[in-house]
């Protein structure tokens, strides 16, 4: 009998070692903060999940929602190139034969926020990454990408092929200066220059760089400062003059 009662003290022992380590004890990764089953499915944390892969198209303009990301560093589409971080960088693609000249979408998500992108100068087979107009976070998107909506607004085509009139205008730029020759024939007045800096053959930024020459004589060349041209990034996409 006493024989009897230490077996059946030992296995009520063995049975009660059993259920901790099956509970999981110190490093078997049990803790709750760490569980990916404990967090909200609706909430994209950008430090764990800093790109949402879409394939999406804007209904009729053959532009392609690429994906959207987690943006830390200038905030470049102002101009103003102010320090930012986690803001909500779209990507599309230009996939059809039209060249925009502006572009306006809007997303909604699975909750009904809205966010908004607003792109320049968008050429055609071009990718171009965007940050959102109100430097909305992307954290603050809700809902699966699924659900997500994308529209287009104030849509406006260029009037004929952007060009940067290699037959009358020449560049050259050394540093931060920009010099443009009129190799024409005829005096040119309100000259505009237009560009934009690339990574990986990728716009960056919807916004498109300009500088302007009130006049420029025949034969003649004019010398502009750039604030954000970049030796290797940039390009001049098209010029304007009357």
């Amino acid at each position: 009998m006493k024989k009897l009662r230490i077996i059946t003290l030992l296995a009520l022992v063995l049975a009660l070692l059993f259920t901790l380590c099956a509970c999981g004890g110190e490093g078997s990764g049990g803790d709750s903060d760490n569980d990916d089953n404990n967090k909200d499915p609706a909430v994209v944390d950008p430090t764990e999940q800093p790109v949402t892969p879409l394939l999406a198209e804007l209904p009729g303009l053959d532009v392609q929602i690429l994906e959207l990301a987690s943006y830390s560093g200038p905030y470049i589409e102002d101009g103003s190139d102010a320090l930012v971080e986690g803001v909500l960088q779209l990507k599309v693609k230009n996939a059809g034969s039209s060249d925009f000249k502006v572009l306006f979408i809007r997303l909604t998500d699975g909750k009904g926020n809205e966010f908004v992108f607003d792109l320049s100068t968008v050429l055609s087979g071009e990718t171009t990454v965007v940050l959102e107009k109100n430097r909305a976070l992307y954290k603050d998107l809700k809902g699966e990408p699924e659900s997500f909506e994308f529209s287009a607004e104030n849509v406006a085509l260029f009037d004929e092929k952007p060009s940067v009139h290699a037959e009358t205008l020449a560049f050259l730029v050394m540093g931060n200066k920009l010099q443009i020759m009129n190799s024409g024939a005829n005096d040119l007045t309100n000259v505009c220059v237009y560009y934009k800096n690339y990574a990986d053959d990728v716009a960056q930024g919807g916004i498109t760089y300009r500088v302007v020459i009130p006049e420029l004589a025949a034969g003649t060349t004019a010398e502009v400062s750039t604030a954000h041209y970049r030796t290797g990034a940039s390009r001049f996409l098209f010029a304007t003059y009357e």
